[in-house]
C-alpha cells in the first residue's frame, strides 16, 4: 500500500476525512493513510495506535472512524482492494472478508460496525457514549443500535434505487418500511437533540451512519423533517468532519 498524496491539497488532511471521501469514490489502488496520535486529555488513559480496515465505496466503516474521532483515539485507515479482502489475511480478521474491520493493539481484532462501534464504547468508557453494564441506558444504546441496522439500514438498501434489478412492488415495500422506522425514530427525537437524551451515545453514530447512507441513496426524503435536521447536526459535528 501506498502513502496517499495529492498535489491539490496544500494542508494535511484527517485520516477521517480522507477515509470518507474514498468510500464513496473507486480508487485505482489502495492506500493508507495514518490519523496523528490525539492527546488523552489529561485523563491517563492511552490511547494505542489501532488500524481501520476499509474498502473503497463501503459505508459502513465511517461510522467507526467516526466513533474512534469522538473519543480522540488515534488509528490507522487501511484501504483494501476486492482482492484484499478475499485474501487470506483479511478472512482472518473477518471471516466473510468485509469491512470494517479494527485491529486493536496487541492484535485482536473487531469486525462488524455495530458491533465495533458498542465495543469502542465500551473500551473509552469515560467518553460516554455508552452506560454502566446493566443500566438502562446501555439497554437503550444496543435497542436503538440494533434498530438502526435492522429496520433503517436493510430497507434503505432494498429501496435503493440503485438496485434495478428488484421488483418495483418490493422496492416500494421496502421504502414503506423505511419510513414506518423513521417515523418511529422522529417520535423519539421529538423533545430531544439525541436519541437518549441531552449527550451523543454509540446509538446515534450508528443511527447516523445509516441515515448517511440513506440520504446517499435517495431514500431520506420520507423522513420527517427533523429526524434530517437531526442528520445535518451530527454530520456538523467536528468530530464527523474531521
Amino acid at each position: 500500500a501506498k502513502v496517499a498524496r495529492s498535489s491539490r491539497v496544500a494542508a494535511p488532511v484527517s485520516a477521517a476525512l480522507r477515509l470518507r471521501a474514498s468510500c464513496w469514490r473507486r480508487r485505482a489502488e489502495p492506500v493508507v493513510v495514518a490519523s496523528p496520535a490525539r492527546p488523552s486529555g489529561g485523563s491517563g488513559v492511552r490511547f494505542p495506535r489501532m488500524r481501520l480496515y476499509y474498502r473503497a465505496q463501503t459505508g459502513r466503516p465511517l461510522r467507526v472512524a467516526w466513533a474512534l474521532e469522538e473519543i480522540g483515539v488515534a488509528y490507522e485507515p487501511v484501504a483494501l482492494s476486492a482482492d484484499e479482502c478475499r485474501a487470506d489475511a483479511h478472512l482472518q480478521r473477518h471471516p466473510l472478508g468485509r469491512v470494517p474491520a479494527l485491529e486493536l493493539d496487541g492484535g485482536r481484532v473487531l469486525f462488524e460496525s455495530t458491533a465495533i462501534v458498542l465495543a469502542i464504547a465500551d473500551l473509552y468508557p469515560e467518553a460516554g457514549l455508552t452506560g454502566p453494564l446493566a443500566s438502562a441506558l446501555r439497554d437503550q444504546v444496543y435497542a436503538w443500535s440494533i434498530m438502526a441496522m435492522t429496520e433503517l439500514e436493510r430497507t434503505t438498501l432494498g429501496a435503493w434505487k440503485r438496485t434495478e434489478h428488484v421488483e418495483d412492488a418490493y422496492r416500494q415495500r421496502q421504502l414503506d418500511a423505511f419510513t414506518r422506522a423513521a417515523l418511529a425514530v422522529g417520535e423519539q427525537l421529538a423533545d430531544r437533540p439525541f436519541l437518549l437524551g441531552d449527550t451523543l451515545t454509540a446509538a446515534d453514530i450508528v443511527l447516523g451512519g445509516v441515515l448517511g447512507v440513506s440520504r446517499f441513496a435517495g431514500v431520506l426524503d420520507v423522513a420527517p423533517a427533523h429526524v434530517v435536521a437531526y442528520l445535518d447536526r451530527l454530520q456538523a459535528r467536528p468530530a464527523y468532519v474531521r
